[in-house]
């Protein structure tokens, strides 16, 4: 499963992709690609599923990172937390 999140360290703001696998816990943490957002200003996030068990992130329809995984049929659930007010989800096949 892979969770992006949002963080402030020593005021560098990233964003953060980690892997949390039932049985083995947190696995694998990413740090690339900036940070596409501006605090207080609302967002459209996407995650696309692509072949080879990757996911490609979009945000505000722009190309924001992608990464590979395990087999993307076995994630059960998204996580989404923090400070982030959520207005709609849409579920794709």
């Amino acid at each position: 499963m892979g969770v992006v999140r949002g963080t402030s360290t020593r005021q560098k703001k990233e964003v953060i992709r980690d892997t949390w696998i039932r049985g083995k816990g947190w696995i694998r943490t990413e740090r690339s690609g900036g940070f596409p957002f501006t605090v207080g200003q609302p967002f459209q996030l996407e995650f696309r599923a692509a072949p080879r068990n990757t996911i490609h992130i979009y945000v505000n329809s722009r190309s924001f990172a992608s990464f590979t995984r395990y087999d993307l049929s076995k994630i059960s659930q998204l996580e989404i937390r923090g400070a982030v007010k959520i207005s709609s989800v849409f579920l794709c096949k």
